[in-house]
């Protein structure tokens, strides 16, 4: 991570990942949209993110697009470009297809890169001085914060389900047990919400964390912000001209 990147404010990092996002989601070029994606991935390397972490990634993210991506050549009308099973594909489809993978990718990685790096604290800590509502920003840090419990219980039920020699199969005895495995999460995650919510009182809690930004605003930032509202710009200018 090169120093610029890792004295930057958690806000403009905030502030910078949404106006790239947003020039990315505006722009129709396929032009512009490469070159976003390739800056989506230059600020990821630039914040530190090795490039097999930001390919697990993005394998992670475009499982749900995939589909999408594949449909959309068939399902845009426009000039054929190809043909199969007796279903053409448009090159209208082709493009917009493209562009939904550069747009996800892109925002992907910039969501990686640039938010990433931040605890739960320091993004918390970003959206209360940005002036978001205080029970949205207490409603992410306890989803950051506690989902790994989730996960914990799901893997005390998949152990117990092991040591009863549970196999995976196409039979209606696989698929109760797998309804009965998540009906037993959500029980076990309401109960566990409920012993962390009265350790909560117990504490004094208040309805939302006390969070205090350790950075100050710098120079640095402010030229940041500019430059990421210059992309952003350029982006809405080619797409209302």
């Amino acid at each position: 991570m090169s120093k610029f990147a890792g004295e930057l404010d958690a806000r403009a990092r905030l502030v910078s990942c949404l106006l790239l996002i947003i020039a990315q989601v505006v722009s129709q070029s396929l032009i512009l949209l490469s070159v976003g994606a390739l800056i989506a991935l230059l600020i990821a390397l630039m914040f530190g993110r090795s490039m097999r972490e930001m390919l697990i990634h993005l394998l992670r993210v475009e499982a749900f697009v995939v589909f999408i991506v594949l449909l959309l050549p068939f399902s845009v009308e426009g000039d054929t470009l190809f043909s199969l099973f007796g279903i053409a594909a448009s090159v209208q489809g082709v493009e917009r297809a493209i562009g939904v993978f550069l747009k996800v990718s892109a925002a992907a990685l910039l969501i990686f890169g640039l938010l990433g790096p931040l605890k739960p604290s320091e993004l918390g800590a970003a959206l209360n001085a940005l002036k978001v509502p205080s029970k949205l920003v207490t409603l992410l840090l306890m989803t950051l914060r506690y989902i790994e419990l989730f996960k914990q219980e799901y893997g005390r039920l998949r152990q117990a389900m092991k040591a009863r020699a549970f196999e995976v199969r196409s039979s209606w005895h696989t698929w109760r047990t797998l309804g009965w495995l998540i009906g037993m999460l959500l029980v076990r995650g309401m109960v566990r919400a409920q012993h962390v919510f009265e350790a909560m009182q117990c504490r004094a809690f208040q309805g939302d964390f006390p969070t205090q930004l350790a950075e100050r605003w710098h120079l640095r930032d402010t030229l940041w912000l500019l430059v990421c509202s210059a992309v952003m710009l350029i982006s809405l200018i080619e797409r209302f001209r």
